[in-house]
């Protein structure tokens, strides 16, 4: 198990594993079962070197906005064991210091706005 020493924000996936983000830029993501036993699913060292600063899954799709350094990056948690994919980050949102997400969901299809 790691050694955490400063959680800078969590939140939780639609799996219900929590995903915790730490002040030196370390995404990890535990599950705990019905008896209370913790096991890690995914950790990535390499994430970032600055803290992440605020998180948010959407459940319709399963992807991770994560605002560390002042802008948003986006990771697929829908493969676990791929430790946080990346799927893409704006250059729109640089300067950024809180985020909110607007979902709509429709037949068959999840718009998502930042």
């Amino acid at each position: 198990m790691l050694k955490l020493t400063r959680i800078s924000t969590y939140t939780k996936s639609k799996d219900n594993n929590v995903i915790l983000g730490t002040r030196s830029g370390q995404p990890i993501m535990y599950t705990v079962d019905e008896n209370g036993a913790v096991d890690m699913l995914m950790f990535n060292k390499n994430f970032n070197t600055k803290a992440v600063t605020q998180m948010e899954v959407i459940a319709e799709e399963n992807p991770l906005f994560v605002l560390t350094d002042t802008m948003i990056h986006v990771y697929d948690i829908s493969r676990k064991g791929n430790n946080f994919t990346f799927i893409y980050n704006s250059q729109f949102t640089k300067g950024c210091s809180l985020f909110t997400n607007d979902v709509k969901v429709t037949t068959g299809e999840t718009a998502i706005k930042i």
